[in-house]
């Protein structure tokens, strides 16, 4: 069971328990374009739904579990895990609403990509013209086989 907040305009945050992991998603979806990333913090199992609050620079998640309270802080995209809640001054809350699964989790892998064409075989090339000998001075040049003469010496 996984929960989603809304934090803005393109922006969310998905929480899932997993025993006793808590997975917390941040992602930013913009046109054309979507960003996440995922951390785990050990709070235990959870005895009721998370609770999300408006802070001055992001928001804090209350998390209740057997072993007590939790409190994750999200600022930009950075998180932390924050000690009790008299460290945090929290604002109005945020609805937060179930969700069948996190987008990390239902992410369905990529297709196999089509096996390319064989490419047609290339055709045989034509005979190359003989080369001339080159002849600059007292220099020449021949290219089949390569020899290079100098003052009517060949080399």
């Amino acid at each position: 069971m996984a929960y989603v907040c809304e934090l803005g305009t393109n922006q969310r945050v998905y929480l899932e328990n997993q025993g006793a992991q808590t997975i917390v998603t941040r992602v930013n979806s913009g046109p054309g374009q979507q960003q996440q990333a995922s951390s785990t913090v050990g709070t235990g199992s959870w005895t009721k739904p998370p609770k999300a609050y408006r802070t001055g620079d992001g928001i804090v998640i209350k998390i209740e579990t057997v072993q007590g309270e939790h409190y994750i802080q999200i600022q930009g995209s950075s998180m932390s895990v924050v000690s009790g809640s008299s460290s945090i001054s929290t604002g109005p809350e945020i609805q937060v609403q179930q969700v069948e699964d996190t987008p990390a989790l239902s992410m369905s892998p990529m297709q196999p990509m089509e096996p390319m064409k064989p490419m047609e075989p290339m055709k045989p090339m034509k005979p190359m013209k003989p080369i001339k000998p080159m002849n600059m001075g007292g220099m020449q040049m021949n290219m089949n086989p390569m020899e290079m003469g100098m003052g009517g010496k060949t080399q």
